[in-house]
């Protein structure tokens, strides 16, 4: 029997990952400019006002979004993720924690978050649920998916928390050196508040998001790192109905 979700999904209630989604939505809200002039070259030295209005634009133009990757953090535990995202309202997110203790982010097994044009579903260790819309399952889900789902599938969806709590005002920001996620050379940017540091990793040349990391200290909890990861990147790639329903799906409607 499909059993449907009802309680009441808070970011803070969530993985501390949550935590980017809200900084990079400020990041791209706060540094909202003018377009960029026509002779303006994407590359090594572009403010980081355009920069970040250089990632929005690129997700805003795709049709199709899929990754691989994987989260992984201080103490040990290893999230592997794979992404499928499309227009107007298609996603799979599925995940599988594969090393490392289970604390703060959900039994170990395999759990996703999808829909195929037949409503929004979760499937984590209690079985399938059924989801008001896209933003209630994407933050069931980001729980068990160690944040991945708080992150690009936001980004692509251009979409904000149902309570978002941070105002641009407490943040800082700043540029850190830049530096190489696997062969991409990246801009790097950092901010944080409230005892949280989130860093973004982003394409010099393609203004994707290739790496993430959140650092959370707050006493007298310990400190706590995770840092997401996204290989195997590849825009605009056809995709059908049943691309997005889980490989191992325990729940699929008449019209799947």
């Amino acid at each position: 029997m499909l059993r449907k979700q009802s309680a009441n999904v808070s970011p803070a209630n969530l993985f501390p990952g949550n935590a980017l989604a809200i900084c990079l939505a400020v990041l791209l809200a706060g540094n909202a400019t003018p377009p960029a002039l026509a002779e303006e070259a994407a590359g090594d030295n572009l403010p980081a006002v355009q920069v970040f209005k250089h990632v929005k634009d690129k997700y805003a133009s795709m049709a199709t979004y899929s990754d691989e990757g994987c989260v992984v953090t201080a103490r040990g535990t290893i999230i592997n993720f794979s992404t499928r995202l499309a227009r107007t309202n298609f996603y799979l997110i599925e995940c599988r924690q594969v090393g490392g203790t289970s604390y703060a982010i959900g039994s170990q097994g395999s759990h996703a978050a999808w829909s195929s044009g037949a409503g929004d579903f979760v499937r984590d260790e209690a079985g399938v649920s059924s989801q008001s819309d896209r933003e209630m399952a994407l933050a069931h889900a980001a729980a068990f998916s160690g944040g991945a789902t708080a992150t690009v599938p936001r980004l692509f969806f251009d979409q904000q928390w149902v309570d978002q709590p941070l105002e641009d005002s407490v943040f800082t920001v700043d540029r850190q050196a830049d530096e190489k996620v696997g062969d991409i050379s990246c801009y790097v940017f950092a901010r944080g508040a409230m005892g949280a540091t989130n860093t973004l990793w982003i394409g010099k040349q393609d203004f994707l998001i290739h790496q993430t990391r959140t650092t959370v200290i707050r006493e007298p909890m310990p400190a706590f790192t995770a840092t997401e990861t996204h290989t195997n990147i590849v825009l605009n790639r056809k995709f059908s109905r049943p691309d997005f329903i889980p490989s191992t799906p325990l729940f699929q409607s008449a019209n799947d």
